[in-house]
């Protein structure tokens, strides 16, 4: 019985063999890119496209929080000035009663 699976460079290309052993190796490469397109096509429905909602949901919850942070920093600047004028007010109030009470203490001595 004789091998029918020899090499390709070993058999004329007029053979039936050689024409076979080709063809098998365009269907074998033709299977494969379609094995590779299919795992391709698979992981960016199964995990990219679900990745990048992921990713838009975040910028969202994040644009969000941002807007909430500012109106918060706004509203503590808005009390940190109003404090800071109490004291000023506070302090303009201490040094006249500091210096009413050394008008009152040159008067008694």
């Amino acid at each position: 019985m004789k091998n029918v699976f020899v090499l390709a460079q070993d058999i004329a290309p007029t053979h039936f063999a050689y024409w076979f052993n080709q063809g098998f190796a365009v269907l074998v490469v033709i299977a494969l890119g379609w094995a590779v397109y299919g795992w391709i096509r698979w992981a960016g429905v199964n995990l990219l496209v679900p990745l990048k909602d992921a990713g838009v949901d975040h910028l969202k919850q994040t644009t969000t929080t941002m807007k909430s942070l500012q109106v918060t920093l706004a509203d503590q600047h808005t009390t940190v000035r109003e404090i800071k004028d109490t004291l000023g007010n506070l302090q303009t109030g201490l040094t006249e009663i500091a210096s009413d009470v050394d008008i009152l203490k040159k008067r008694q001595a």
